[in-house]
């Protein structure tokens, strides 16, 4: 390893290589010479100002919702008018967001014959607990009146009457 000398690289000389015009390349020229003298006879000639283009706002119809999932939102919605105006700006949006995706969910479960109070009752019971400082008591007894007025929309022949 002592006697290991480094030995400098012999470097080769670079060929000049000869430059190819291919027929490309002065099509392309070509196109581009063509280009600036259109470009050069539209900017001689006087260009008149185009009519202004008016985009008039289409009315997008609203979509309709199912009515079973109306129903649905307001058995939820129901009594939590003073809780929801009392939420904090920043709460109301997911709050909302959250109401409306189990509705959806439970929507779902009553159409698949898959509804089952727990899961109902936990679902609404965690929707519920998104709201900041709210009775654990009030919550429990207001997921499960919620889940009992649900249970009797989706067993017609289940009789609770709606207070």
């Amino acid at each position: 390893m002592e006697g290991d000398v480094k030995k400098p690289v012999e470097r080769l000389p670079v060929l000049v290589q000869e430059q190819f015009v291919s027929p490309e390349l002065t099509t392309e020229r070509r196109g581009v010479e063509v280009t600036q003298e259109v470009s050069e006879k539209i900017s001689s000639q006087a260009v008149q100002p185009a009519t202004p283009v008016v985009i008039v706002p289409v009315a997008t119809p609203a979509m309709k919702k199912d009515p079973q999932l109306v129903e649905v939102e307001s058995i939820l919605s129901e009594g939590l008018n003073e809780i929801y105006g009392n939420l904090p700006q920043q709460v109301k949006p997911a709050f909302r967001a959250k109401g409306e995706e189990v509705a959806q969910t439970i929507l779902l479960w009553k159409q698949e014959a898959k509804l089952v109070a727990s899961r109902v009752l936990r679902l609404i019971r965690d929707w519920l607990r998104m709201v900041p400082k709210l009775n654990k008591h009030y919550l429990e007894q207001e997921s499960k009146i919620k889940t009992d007025h649900i249970l009797a929309l989706a067993e017609p022949d289940h009789f609770l009457p709606r207070t």
